[in-house]
């Protein structure tokens, strides 16, 4: 049995329950609903990363580095009513699982199948860590300089995964060894 204290769901990003900066808010919830796309998407049980996850992917990238820009160019406010204030962050990610439409609940596995999307997961959940204990977030709003470069270098980690490891290498054909989890069961958030 595996230590669960070493789960990612207690990964120590879980600990922030709220921060100053209205963006940074939004950047993280947006970066953990994409965690939780992909930990329930068709990929995560099996050893391919189908395209349609990867087009996805790229999509949050896209997102996520368009609001980081905008947040980089975001004027000061002068806030001295309402700043510092906090303002909850609501994590998906470390649930156990998702209720759908329809009221039933769907699980959330952890440690996908595929070990390309869990390193991708990894790389998210540190990306949302760094982002969630940076200074930037007790700011009234913005990003500072630091953090936009922090960002930036693990973004650009993340995008050379995906396109000189996972667009080349999968999928494998593993008989022996898979499937080794279970499956979530359908994505919905």
């Amino acid at each position: 049995m595996a230590d669960e204290s070493l789960s990612p769901k207690n990964h120590r990003v879980y600990k922030v329950k709220s921060m100053n900066n209205t963006n940074m808010v939004g950047l993280v919830e947006r970066i953990d609903e994409s965690l939780v796309e992909m930990l329930l998407a068709q990929s995560a049980s099996v050893n391919e990363f189908r395209k349609a996850d990867q087009t996805r992917v790229n999509t949050y990238f896209t997102s996520w580095e368009t609001l980081v820009n905008f947040m980089a160019e975001d004027p000061e406010l002068d806030s001295p009513q309402t700043s510092p204030q906090k303002i909850p962050v609501v994590f998906w990610s470390n649930r156990d699982n998702i209720t759908d439409e329809d009221g039933e609940e769907q699980p959330i596995v952890q440690d996908p199948e595929n070990k390309a999307l869990r390193d991708l997961t990894r790389d998210m959940r540190t990306l949302m860590g760094e982002m969630a204990l940076s200074n930037s977030r007790r700011l009234p709003n913005g990003i500072s300089p630091h953090d936009k470069a922090r960002f930036d270098m693990h973004l650009k980690k993340m995008r050379a995964y995906m396109e000189t490891y996972v667009g080349k290498v999968t999928p494998l054909d593993l008989p022996e060894t898979s499937p080794a989890h279970p499956e979530s069961g359908h994505g919905h958030l």
